[in-house]
């Protein structure tokens, strides 16, 4: 369904209510393979270089960073590329639950996920970027059940609620050329 999704041929799922961003074309043929080897991505965003005011404070930005659902080989595997690179890879068991927050998108009007301001970086007004987006938390088993259940298979429900959840980043802003060919690399070393 996720790779039907980012081809286009479908218009959403059920995580995601519209086709995907104009960003993710970027980045796209790399999703589609994630995909069709066992990497099933929920979210992702190509990185984009920090823009700053006049007065030097960060209006947006974004680092590079993908999340899905894999098998615990597939885990084991994307979680060694912290050994061989700087890119940041949060592995969570099935039924886990994560307090982390990781900032991965600056903008500005602060935090996008319904959270208080105690996670936006910088006190500043609405119209300086703060933390805008985050990677590090997780659907929990009922989530899953919520989203999901409507539009998918009692058997897809289960599997995504067995599958573990990782998420890779790129901790460098506006980088883009490291996270992809690497997860690329690992995945098609299986």
């Amino acid at each position: 369904m996720t790779v039907r999704w980012l081809l286009g041929e479908i218009d959403a799922t059920p995580s995601h209510g519209g086709p995907p961003d104009r960003e993710t074309a970027r980045i796209v043929d790399y999703l589609v393979a994630f995909n069709r080897v066992g990497f099933v991505t929920e979210n992702s965003q190509p990185a984009e270089n920090v823009q700053y005011d006049n007065d030097g404070h960060p209006l947006y930005g974004q680092r590079a960073m993908v999340s899905g659902w894999c098998d615990r080989s597939t885990a084991q595997r994307l979680v060694r590329l912290t050994l061989a690179s700087d890119l940041i890879v949060l592995a969570h068991q099935p039924g886990g639950d994560s307090c982390v927050k990781i900032p991965v998108t600056i903008a500005p009007g602060g935090p996008s996920d319904g959270s208080d301001d105690s996670y936006a970086i910088w006190d500043e007004p609405e119209d300086v970027g703060g933390a805008f987006t985050f990677a590090g938390s997780v659907y929990g088993d009922e989530d899953i059940d919520d989203i999901f259940s409507g539009e998918c298979s009692p058997e897809a429900v289960t599997a995504l609620q067995t599958a573990w959840t990782v998420e890779i980043i790129d901790p460098v802003w506006g980088r883009d050329d490291v996270l992809w060919p690497a997860l690329a690399q690992v995945l098609e070393a299986a």
